[in-house]
C-alpha cells in the first residue's frame, strides 16, 4: 500500500481560500497570504458594496482560517475612490468579525488581529458579525483604542 501525502496545514489553508474566490462578484479584488499559522488579508475589494458580498466572503474565508488554527492579520486601509468606506468605516466592519486593532503605521496604516476560533464555522461567524452589528463600536472607542497603543501614530 503506498502512504497518502498529507498537505502541511498552510497548504490547505491557502487552497481552500483560494477556492472561495468564485462567490465573489466579477471585478472583486482579493490577495492573501499564509505564512506559518498566519493569514495575512491584503486586499479585500468588491465590486458591488453594501450588497452582503463582502460580509459572506470574509466569514467563509474566516471560517477557513479558524479550522486551520491560523491568526488572520490585515490593515484597514482604504482606497481612494470616491464611495469606498473611510478608515473608521472599515475598523468598524472588522471589528464585527472579531478583529481588534493591534497596531498604527507611522503612515497611518491600521493593524488588525484577529485570533482562531476554533470550532466556528460561517454561519457562527455571520450570527456573531450581527450581534456587534447591533452595539458597533463608536468613533470614540476607535479613537480611545488607538490613544491606548504605547508609541503609536494618530490617524
Amino acid at each position: 500500500m503506498g502512504s497518502k501525502q498529507v498537505r502541511p496545514p498552510a497548504e490547505t489553508l491557502k487552497e481552500a481560500i483560494g477556492q472561495l474566490r468564485e462567490i465573489l462578484p466579477d471585478g472583486s479584488e482579493f490577495e492573501f497570504t499564509v505564512e506559518g499559522e498566519e493569514l495575512h488579508l491584503k486586499i479585500l475589494r468588491v465590486s458591488d458594496q453594501k450588497q452582503g458580498y463582502g460580509t459572506g466572503f470574509l466569514a467563509a474565508v474566516l471560517a477557513e482560517a479558524d479550522g486551520a488554527g491560523a491568526r488572520a492579520i490585515l490593515h484597514a486601509d482604504p482606497t481612494d475612490e470616491l464611495g469606498d468606506p473611510s478608515t473608521y468605516d472599515l475598523i468598524k466592519w472588522y471589528t464585527r468579525f472579531g478583529f481588534s486593532i493591534s497596531d498604527v503605521s507611522p503612515d497611518g496604516w491600521v493593524e488588525m488581529t484577529r485570533l482562531p476560533q476554533p470550532g466556528s464555522f460561517k454561519g457562527d461567524i455571520l450570527l456573531a458579525y450581527q450581534e456587534a452589528k447591533k452595539r458597533d463600536i463608536t468613533d470614540e472607542e476607535i479613537s480611545d483604542a488607538l490613544d491606548s497603543l504605547p508609541n503609536r501614530h494618530r490617524l
